[in-house]
């Protein structure tokens, strides 16, 4: 009979002890790993751009043209809030100059970085860039 409690009440504080901890494959128990790159949708928090955004400039020699255009841009904003320039790539783009615009104010812009619970974390982002035909 000694030997059933005792049985019993490993089991029990075993089944305790498992229901206390979060699974394994349960990624709000898993540790934060700030050396990962994450999505905009793996976070709880995104990339935020910070305040007083810098502007791509028209390149003077398109003005000519006088048309409207469309960058979009992708590269991933570390923990600190800086765009990682290994990680740029241009992912539209009308025209070359344009797309070296877009390059300079990411080098030189701040984002304020994505957090996973509450610990900040490196994020890829898309950012669109408009640009308007300067009057």
């Amino acid at each position: 009979m000694t030997k059933v409690i005792g049985l019993l009440a490993a089991v029990v504080a075993g089944v305790a002890h498992a229901q206390a901890r979060p699974p394994t494959n349960d990624p709000a128990g898993a540790a934060v790993d700030v050396n990962k790159v994450y999505f905009e949708f793996q976070v709880d928090r995104p990339v935020r751009q910070a305040p007083n955004p810098i502007q791509p400039e028209y390149p003077e020699a398109l003005k000519k043209l006088g048309t409207d255009a469309e960058v979009r841009a992708q590269f991933v904003v570390d923990t600190l809030g800086f765009a990682d320039l290994a990680s740029f790539k241009i992912v539209k783009s009308p025209h070359e100059l344009f797309s070296m615009s877009v390059l300079a104010v990411v080098a030189n812009s701040r984002y304020l970085p994505a957090e996973v619970r509450g610990r900040k974390v490196k994020q890829v982002v898309t950012q669109r860039f408009a640009f308007a035909v300067p009057k």
